[in-house]
């Protein structure tokens, strides 16, 4: 059976699964590029160390032709629902259902603890 898939493009690159911008992105470089063999702790470390130099960012994301600007965290745009070991960043999204799911965090430091537990599990709060 042959299906449409939808894709997404950044800087004229299709890709399938999520494309993100921010603290995670900075996360996972940073956990890819040590040198220490941490298993699974890779992107604990990586967090860790985005974390602690991480300066405020303002994101605008326009979707649908309406745009908004906000200080936050990061934009994730996918169309499968998990990336980065099972994380559940856009749990109702589907490969083939026409639509790119995007997914914003804003807000002050503390705010990010939160979504990283809920995103294992696929809970929105």
């Amino acid at each position: 059976m042959v299906r449409d898939l939808d894709l997404g493009v950044v800087k004229e690159r299709p890709y399938l699964g999520v494309a993100n911008v921010g603290f995670d992105g900075v996360a996972n470089e940073l956990g890819n590029s040590t040198r220490l063999n941490l298993g699974s702790l890779t992107y604990l470390y990586g967090g860790l160390k985005a974390f602690a130099g991480w300066k405020d960012v303002t994101f605008t994301v326009t979707v649908d032709g309406k745009g908004t600007s906000f200080p936050g965290w990061f934009v994730a745009v996918g169309n499968v629902g998990q990336y980065g070991g099972g994380l559940r960043i856009c749990p109702e999204a589907r490969v083939d259902d026409g639509l790119l799911d995007v997914v914003t965090l804003g807000g002050p430091p503390p705010s990010v603890s939160r979504p990283h537990s809920s995103a294992r599990s696929g809970a929105r709060t």
